[in-house]
């Protein structure tokens, strides 16, 4: 570490250009499946700092990259920097693209996961709380339009699940209806008529208007905290639902907080998420990862597919592939 810090120091200094070679490789990765608190993501990152340690390389890393995006340059990257050559660049990056390659099939999820229905069944007999549960398949920290309620129905349709949360849904027609029909007013609301992402399922249902605002904001900084438009917060039967005009990510209590609800009272909370963030994190008894539909599902192999190249693991599972050909190579 210390050695690739001083190389790194040295460029700075001195302005001497850089060897940079990266390697794509056609990997869709979901970043759920690539956190370095397990294998293989925990060896392959926590291998860099011997890479960078060795002389006249600046830096190596992995760019995990971005799983849904269909367009023809995304996959995982392999890249290395280096002060001494262009054959050591190439060198270092070809090495991890191997190993991040002969790894693939052994990044998988290592939380607890389960299908839509299995999950919420094992919520219903769980004992711990708060239990939080992660609707994967709609993350808007991964770019989903959060714009689901399907997993909302689900648990409309459970209520065996008893005093649930359901936080961060986009939906600026319900706020504007609720918001007209003021605190206190009992209306009907069709939920997945706003659905723009698949699948497309809507249900009327009564909800009672608890409270609303034209602006979701935070006292002061917090980490993962950011500003959001206008929200509402309604209740239907065991639930508690909150709205809100623009995309939201409901990473921290204090985004429970500041809709009027306490983030550890309720038994169950439903958010927009795959990996729960560190905050939130802190507070649950159990974590619950929904393997549910929508743009940023975790099983990529459920989405559509034109542009990126092919073969891409795991969209073809017996996909091959060498470095070679997907080797860039340049001098900053």
């Amino acid at each position: 570490m210390e050695a690739g810090l001083a190389e790194q120091a040295q460029v700075i200094r001195t302005g001497q250009r850089q060897h940079i070679a990266a390697i794509r490789l056609p990997v869709l990765m979901p970043g759920e499946q690539a956190v370095t608190a397990h294998s293989p993501a925990r060896e392959l990152f926590g291998m860099l700092p011997d890479y960078d340690a060795r002389p006249g390389m600046v830096e190596a890393n992995v760019l995990v990259g971005f799983a849904w995006n269909d367009r023809p340059w995304i996959g995982m990257t392999a890249i290395a920097q280096s002060r001494q050559s262009l054959e050591q660049a190439v060198e270092v990056a070809t090495e991890i693209a191997n190993k991040i390659w002969a790894a693939r099939k052994d990044f998988q999820l290592r939380m607890e996961h389960a299908e839509v229905a299995e999950g919420l069944a094992r919520a219903a007999a769980s004992t711990e709380r708060p239990l939080f549960i992660s609707d994967s398949g709609d993350n808007t920290t991964a770019g989903a339009p959060g714009d689901l309620t399907t997993v909302l129905q689900e648990v409309l349709a459970r209520p065996e699940l008893e005093d649930v949360v359901v936080a961060g849904i986009t939906a600026p027609g319900i706020v504007k209806q609720c918001m007209a029909a003021g605190i206190g007013a009992t209306i009907t609301l069709r939920l997945g008529a706003e659905h723009e992402s698949a699948p497309r399922t809507s249900v009327e249902v009564e909800a009672i208007v608890e409270g609303f605002a034209d602006e979701l904001k935070p006292e002061g900084f917090q980490p993962y905290l950011r500003s959001g438009g206008a929200w509402v917060r309604v209740r239907m039967g065991h639930v508690i639902a909150t709205f809100h005009d623009t995309g939201i990510g409901i990473t921290t209590p204090a985004h429970f907080t500041m809709a009027g609800i306490h983030p550890t009272d309720h038994r169950i909370y439903v958010v927009k998420l795959g990996y729960l963030h560190p905050q939130l994190e802190d507070v649950q008894a159990r974590h619950i990862l929904l393997r549910s539909d929508g743009s940023s599902n975790l099983d990529v192999t459920r989405l559509s597919w034109s542009r990126i190249p092919r073969p891409a693991y795991p969209v073809d599972p017996d996909a091959t592939w060498t470095p070679g050909p997907n080797l860039f190579t340049t001098v900053s």
